[in-house]
């Protein structure tokens, strides 16, 4: 019995030793990280155009929304990929809001919008973001989203299909068409971030931001826009559960462009491509140089894309 206590001891004492070196790995990383991100470069990315923070009230909490642009315009509304929170989108601000009215959000559980005692999942943020559309006094709307935020829009025009005006898609994928390649990816992705996460924030926040970025420009612009993301926002993403079982409404007949950046998952490009095949009517663009988040890689390119495709769906009508 002695015997089995002293290795007992001795275990957990090279365990807690073990925890210790992984902990110091991650934090000196993050010092060494930090310290090569260029401040002048990310001031330099902050909008210049003038953002009013508004709210939708919760149960215990405020769904945070962002208003900007050209009053009585037509509407765009920028969602974000996972981790992040709107300031991934102050390029698209910046150039669309001379001909647009924009909103970006902060998704339940990400930037301001933290549900904090509320049993929210991110499910319920397409539920605020048509109150969000109601307030603002618009009956439709151009939906433009990215990875989990193009999930997010689907999931809206499936609920409220005569309030979408069109549709964008970026990174994503048709949740009507869950298969287990999907599954799979998902699965291993979130035992390397979670292991980050479990250490060191800072060093799942970069972890994430390599992984949706292909520039060192876009990778520090998405480090910086997760740093409101903590250990706290994880149980949100459980409502992506709900997403996928959502049903697809037969007047759901927006126009679609489908977008993915030339260096992001194979998986994504194979996606995308069945589902513009599929789909007949849909626009399709790949952006040479760009990764999992187009906007932030090679925003010039992306928001040209983006202004060609509503151009010339308003020509249509």
């Amino acid at each position: 019995m002695i015997g089995f206590k002293k290795i007992f001891l001795k275990g957990l004492k090279y365990s807690l030793i073990l925890v210790l070196m992984i902990k110091s790995y991650f934090e000196v990383g993050n010092i060494i990280y930090e310290n090569s991100i260029n401040k002048q470069t990310i001031t330099e990315m902050n909008p210049q155009t003038k953002i009013e923070v508004k709210t939708v009230s919760a149960s215990t909490y405020d769904f945070h929304y962002y208003v900007s642009g050209k009053v009585n315009a037509p509407l765009l509304i920028f969602v974000h990929p996972a981790f992040a929170d709107h300031r991934v989108f102050n390029a698209q601000v910046d150039f669309f809001s001379k001909d647009y009215r924009i909103i970006t959000v902060d998704l339940i559980g990400h930037g301001m919008s933290q549900p904090k005692k509320s049993n929210d999942k991110i499910d319920r943020s397409a539920y605020y973001m048509n109150t969000m559309l109601e307030n603002e006094g618009y009956e439709n709307a151009n939906f433009i989203g990215i990875s989990i935020g193009s999930l997010v829009i689907q999931q809206f025009q499936d609920l409220y299909p005569e309030k979408v005006a069109s549709m964008t898609v970026i990174g994503g994928y048709d949740i009507h068409e869950l298969n287990d390649s999907i599954n799979q990816k998902q699965n291993k992705t979130k035992f390397a971030v979670l292991i980050r996460a479990i250490f060191s924030m800072k060093a799942f926040r970069r972890h994430a931001a390599s992984l949706a970025t292909h520039s060192k420009e876009g990778e520090m612009q998405f480090y910086c826009s997760a740093s409101r993301y903590t250990r706290k926002s994880f149980p949100v993403m459980s409502g992506l559960t709900t997403i996928h079982e959502s049903q697809p409404s037969a007047a759901s007949q927006a126009p679609l462009l489908l977008m993915v950046g030339q260096h992001d998952l194979d998986l994504a490009k194979t996606l995308t491509k069945e589902w513009h095949e599929k789909d007949k009517k849909s626009f399709f663009a790949e952006v040479s140089e760009a990764g999992h988040c187009i906007n932030l890689d090679q925003p010039e390119q992306f928001n040209q894309v983006l202004l060609n495709f509503l151009t010339n769906i308003d020509k249509d009508k």
